[in-house]
């Protein structure tokens, strides 16, 4: 399948860009997310809620793209820039990509075995 993995045959590779730093201008099969924060209407922060945690479930978000470019909604990508520079702290982006959070779907052992953790910088 297009997009899945690199020319290597390795997992996809994931840049995050943290709070304070630059967003690289993407090139030709670069994949662009961005994860927004848990916060923007009638409710207090860290209170659950499904609205918020779906444009902050990075895990959710990696699928969504691979799904799309497996069905042709979208283009084929060799790597990822994710743009969490919203987020008070990308740690937690991080485990989940690195699997230090438990599993929730199994999208989320997809992402594990589709995608790695190619950069942190923030």
């Amino acid at each position: 399948m297009a997009g899945q993995f690199d020319t290597a045959g390795r997992a996809i590779p994931v840049t995050v860009i943290g709070p304070g730093e630059a967003m690289p201008l993407p090139g030709p099969g670069v994949a662009v997310l961005r994860l927004e924060p848990e916060t923007g209407h009638a409710h207090a922060n860290g209170d659950y809620c499904p609205a918020c945690e779906a444009r902050s479930d990075v895990r959710a978000q990696l699928f969504d793209l691979l799904e799309g470019a497996r069905q042709g909604l979208r283009p084929a990508f060799r790597s990822v820039l994710l743009d969490a520079r919203a987020l008070a702290d990308v740690e937690p982006v991080v485990a989940a990509l690195e699997g230090r959070l438990p599993a929730r779907a199994m999208r989320d052992h997809t992402v594990g075995r589709r995608f790695r953790v190619a950069g942190v910088t923030a």
